[in-house]
Parts: C-alpha cells; structure tokens; sequence
C-alpha cells in the first residue's frame, strides 16, 4: 500500500483496539500514533499536526 503524509492520532484505553487500529490504518499508508488517554493526547495535539484524530 502506498503511504501518504496524513498522521492519525487514536486514542483508546483499550490496548486491543488501539493495536488492531493501528494495524489496519498503517496497512493503508496512514502515520499512525497511539495513545491511551486524553491527557497524553492533548499534549501529543500540541507538539503536532494529525488529519485525522480517533477516540
């Protein structure tokens, strides 16, 4: 698959579906970054710059 520059944060207290996200967005060419709450996300939003955010 061919990658693009859009970065995707998701964020989810559940390791299971922040893994199987992961996975199936990367397959798709998507930058994929994984957090598991809202404080290490917002402090991730404001270091940079994502397309998309999942929660």
């Amino acid at each position: 698959m061919e990658r693009n520059n859009k970065k995707i944060l998701v964020v989810d207290d559940d390791i299971f579906i922040r893994n199987l996200l992961k996975e199936f967005l990367t397959l798709h060419g998507y930058n994929v970054e994984c957090v598991s709450n809202g404080e290490d996300a917002i402090a991730l939003i404001r270091t940079g710059h994502y397309t998309i955010l999942n929660n």
